[in-house]
């Protein structure tokens, strides 16, 4: 994917924390970034693009639109994520323009104006980085709750092997500045603990001093920025007491350090049990309903947090949990596949197989067959159209969103001997892959025979470690292709388990897909399945029409004796299941 992050600001703010360590992790994972920003300060493999996004004046936001627009087209950005309102505006009219899908994390409270209560310039999707956040968007901007999805910040834990100074107690004031409401807030903080804490009084992280904190000089030690996260680490480390909000709150709890949580809006305290809950929904004090700051109860817990060295093991394993990086980056980045399918309607489609003949007559009643005419003609055209066949094993090492690439999975239910003897010359011809989904247990399809059907023999071993061998991969289509909705729990874990059993020491290699029989599917045989240790579930025609949106409920289009070369060119466009669903 080539993702553009969009923010606007003067100072160093966690919003540049939070776009570049998504950079990285997306650098990480292979895909293109670049950001823009009236300034930058941290290091990034990104590429930056200086925008004065804080020019505000009519004809400064058109030129900014054309520029925005200009780059999207030249650099084939898939995606923005915008990170501020300023960015967020121009944002929103250049990705709409493109007709390319527009992210906004929004960190904090925003202004509220009859003009963006009327124009809501958020874009597709929205992320709050806690529950006030959310809040306030529904009930200030009449956003839905469908657009918003509460996701906090992602923060990686650095290792810090610098011990502690074990001089005097230290406490360690962290803002990005001192400016505007922060600074107001650090103001007081220090009006209201100088001379009456025990304590040396550090202050980090801001840029430049105003006049007013220079009553402090003497008393209060004044750091500045640190733009290496790893020595910002290190100097949050020599803190005995950390006040901070947000993503400085967090870290804090993460080095295991003593935190009073005091933001933008409230004056929290000390982070405890018994107040993790409205820290986090409030992301440490910045986003509350009501500025409420009681600065007894605030020195009292500073000064009751020197005596103390560690955090409450429960506060720190909440938030290990709620800001796992890992977790976080795996969402915003199926957030960002997901959105950009959806906006160019293109999946890649997953078709379904099951028997291929010499003639009608060897069909049977079912309809669930192709002539080999009819397939050769359908692999004839995928060749001549610049397809590329992909297997499940293949898929988590996909981009589907790369529109320079046309990929489709050829699957095949049931294992019959012709998959073999008539389908895999075709498949060699033009060079192929696909996935067959195998009835372990049984020798022909007597789920069929026994009820008139023509007796159909199934691969066997020696065919499928040959195919196994040119590249045709193998799923599990349970032992005796049985309706797993209509039996119980142990007889479906004895389908899904042993099937996989069976047929990993049949071919000596790991089955990584369950294709239901039937198609028929529900939540709990798809947490039988993937207990198992399956990656990929697979139905029929249902489950949701983005691929990654459940994998273990994969949506496959159905190929039939009637499916026309005219009718199959519509079914692998990649549109297909859109339109049956109506998206």
């Amino acid at each position: 994917m080539t993702i553009l992050l969009t923010l606007s600001q003067l100072e160093i703010t966690g919003a540049e924390v939070y776009a570049i360590e998504i950079a990285e992790k997306l650098i990480d994972r292979g895909h293109t970034c670049f950001i823009m920003s009236d300034t930058l300060s941290l290091k990034t493999r990104a590429k930056y693009i200086p925008v004065n996004f804080n020019k505000r004046k009519l004809w400064n936001r058109i030129y900014q639109i054309i520029f925005l627009i200009l780059f999207i087209k030249k650099n084939k950005v898939q995606l923005i994520h915008a990170n501020s309102r300023a960015s967020g505006w121009i944002s929103y009219f250049a990705s709409r323009i493109c007709g390319i899908p527009l992210v906004t994390t929004v960190h904090g409270k925003l202004h509220v104006h009859l003009s963006s209560k009327i124009v809501k310039v958020f874009g597709d999707y929205i992320f709050a980085v806690c529950e006030n956040v959310a809040k306030h968007l529904q009930e200030d901007f009449n956003v839905p709750s469908s657009k918003i999805e509460v996701l906090r910040n992602p923060v990686s834990i650095f290792q810090i092997d610098v011990p502690t100074s074990g001089k005097r107690k230290t406490i360690g004031i962290i803002s990005s500045r001192l400016t505007g409401p922060k600074g107001d807030v650090i103001y007081q903080v220090l009006d209201n603990i100088v001379d009456k804490v025990d304590a040396e009084i550090v202050v980090l992280g801001a840029k430049s001093i105003p006049e007013r904190f220079k009553k402090f000089f003497g008393k209060v030690k004044f750091l500045g920025q640190i733009c290496d996260f790893y020595e910002f680490w290190k100097a949050m480390n020599q803190f005995d007491v950390i006040i901070g909000s947000g993503r400085i709150a967090i870290k804090s709890i993460m080095l295991d350090k003593p935190t009073i949580a005091i933001g933008e809006s409230e004056g929290i305290g000390q982070v405890t049990r018994e107040n993790i809950k409205e820290c986090l929904e409030s992301n440490f004090g910045d986003i509350a309903k009501e500025r409420r700051y009681d600065w007894v109860k605030i020195l009292s817990d500073v000064r009751q947090s020197l005596n103390h060295n560690e955090v409450e093991r429960d506060v720190r394993e909440i938030v290990l949990k709620e800001y796992d990086p890992v977790k976080i980056f795996n969402r915003i980045e199926s957030v960002y596949q997901a959105l950009i399918i959806r906006k160019r309607r293109r999946e890649i489609p997953i078709l379904a197989y099951h028997r291929v003949v010499r003639d009608k007559s060897e069909a049977g009643r079912h309809g669930i067959f192709v002539t080999v005419e009819q397939f050769e003609k359908h692999m004839k055209f995928l060749a001549k159209r610049g397809f590329k066949t992909i297997t499940f094993k293949d898929l988590e090492n996909v981009d589907r969103t790369n529109p320079n690439e046309k990929y489709v999975i050829l699957t095949f239910d049931d294992g019959y001997e012709d998959n073999y003897t008539l389908a895999f010359p075709i498949l060699k011809k033009y060079g192929f892959k696909a996935v067959i989904f195998l009835v372990s247990d049984l020798e022909y399809n007597i789920w069929d025979s026994n009820f008139g059907e023509p007796k159909v023999k199934l691969l066997n071993s020696e065919q499928c470690l040959e195919m196994l061998d040119y590249g045709i991969e193998f799923g599990s289509h349970g032992r005796y292709h049985r309706d797993l909705t209509k039996l119980g729990v142990y007889d479906v874990e004895d389908e899904v388990f042993n099937s996989k059993l069976t047929l990993e020491e049949r071919l000596g290699v790991k089955v990584i897909s369950f294709c239901y029989p039937y198609g028929k599917v529900n939540d709990l045989i798809k947490e039988i399945v993937k207990k198992a240790g399956y990656k990929y579930g697979v139905a029929t025609d249902s489950g949701p029409v983005i691929l990654h949106e459940d994998f273990y409920h994969i949506r496959r289009i159905l190929i039939f004796p009637n499916t026309t070369t005219y009718r199959f060119s519509r079914k692998v466009r990649g549109d297909y299941n859109f339109k049956r669903v109506g998206m």
